[in-house]
């Protein structure tokens, strides 16, 4: 049976109007309400209902949040004493758009992210300046929680706030050691790729200076996924890159921390060589934003479109029609635009991330036809089942026709 597609999708372009303060995800970037002081009239910290919480250490609030279930989080609180290792949120939004941040925090025994953070008194930051710097010695306090993240689970704080500043940071955020690390050109990595066994990859991390030009991942799945897929280009060539974490190898929170398409990023990761059914891709995985060196000007498009050279629009019954017309096994060089209904998905769901593309069923008023390796919008393969639109969805797919050659009949297909 047909697993793989090359056919793509370009789903009947729902306009996004990317409103991602009000996205309803579960990691989004901190929001309002803000919480109001547990006490109005003082900072002091013997004041605070928490200040006599279990004082534990990080690697043991790494131990509990990990008993718990994924997405599960604890009714205690517990304090921990902590150095601000790094400041996830964009302070040039506080306080106006976020009135709490995220940031990573660790003492001698571990780090742990710590989400929708508030300041001192679970009050609202009310400006940037007091946000602790990196450095900073604080003691925090706050539920744990079991993140359950797309490819693994992550242990956190979440909703916690600072119970006292022991002693102010001046630091910045650091730079993330790469470990070992070359740097080359697209061409260079693509080569580097190519070169591995399928589905090895390397050891060594390599860096590439490229211009974003398509994001694959939907908008209202970044804060899910915590990374993004996405295309990356310079003059020598164009990759692919799976699972991209942001500036400093930690998760994207929201939609709005994507960088714009078009901006000059400096990307470091190992190289892969996956796997497919027709055919092995070089691409970047696991890879990071090491720095944005030039913010671009376009909108984080999350449905590119894709040139489709050469390509006709028609009915499914005049789909049939061309296709039947070919010599069995013959393939149109033209592609064909057809907008339809998503009837059927022949591809089982735990195998649509392996394969990277779907079999499914396509219907309009005039007839239905098979579509066979289809590929995501942007035609580029899926990761995940989830990625795959419901039944009933309304799509706009493009792609050649071929006349599949059975035993005892021919059929007219988009492959």
């Amino acid at each position: 049976m047909k697993t793989k597609l090359y056919a793509f999708m370009m789903a009947a372009i729902v306009a996004v109007a990317f409103n991602f303060v009000s996205c309803n995800n579960e990691k989004d970037e901190p929001k309002g309400p803000v919480i109001t002081s547990t006490d109005p009239g003082s900072n002091d910290p013997s004041n605070d209902p928490n200040a006599n919480a279990q004082e534990i250490t990080v690697a043991q609030a790494i131990e509990i949040a990990n008993a718990l279930e994924p997405k599960a989080k604890t009714e205690q609180y517990y304090k921990v004493r902590v150095t601000v290792k790094r400041i996830l949120t964009d302070l040039s939004k506080v306080p106006g758009t976020y009135k709490n941040v995220n940031m990573v925090v660790g003492d001698e025994t571990g780090e742990i992210q710590s989400y929708y953070t508030n300041n001192i008194g679970n009050k609202g930051f009310e400006s940037a300046e007091e946000v602790p710097a990196v450095g900073a010695k604080i003691v925090l306090v706050g539920q744990l929680k079991l993140y359950a993240g797309k490819n693994s689970n992550t242990p956190e704080f979440e909703n916690g706030y600072i119970l006292e500043v022991i002693e102010n940071g001046s630091g910045e955020n650091p730079s993330v050691d790469p470990g070992e690390v070359e740097d080359v050109t697209v061409a260079q990595a693509i080569e580097i790729a190519n070169a591995l066994e399928p589905k090895g990859k390397t050891t060594k991390n390599y860096r590439v200076t490229v211009t974003l030009t398509k994001v694959f991942t939907a908008s209202d799945k970044v804060a899910q996924y915590g990374n993004i897929n996405c295309e990356l280009k310079d003059e020598t060539g164009t990759i692919s890159s799976y699972y991209m974490n942001n500036v400093g190898n930690v998760k994207f929170t929201s939609a709005d921390q994507v960088p714009a398409i078009g901006s000059k990023l400096v990307v470091v990761g190992p190289l892969k060589l996956y796997a497919g059914k027709d055919g092995n891709t070089p691409e970047f995985e696991n890879a990071w934003i090491e720095k944005i060196v030039e913010e671009g000007s376009g909108e984080t498009s999350t449905d590119p479109s894709v040139d489709p050279g050469q390509v006709e629009d028609v009915t499914v019954a005049q789909a049939i029609e061309i296709a039947n017309a070919l010599e069995p096994k013959g393939k149109t060089t033209t592609n064909y635009r057809v907008t339809v209904i998503l009837t059927k998905v022949f591809t089982a769901s735990d195998k649509v991330a392996q394969y990277g593309n779907i079999n499914c069923e396509l219907k309009d008023e005039t007839g239905t036809i098979a579509s066979y390796y289809m590929n995501n919008v942007g035609n580029v393969k899926f990761t995940s089942a989830d990625q795959v639109p419901p039944i009933g969805s309304k799509l706009v797919v493009v792609g050649p026709l071929k006349l599949y050659a059975g035993q005892d009949s021919n059929t007219p297909e988009f492959e």
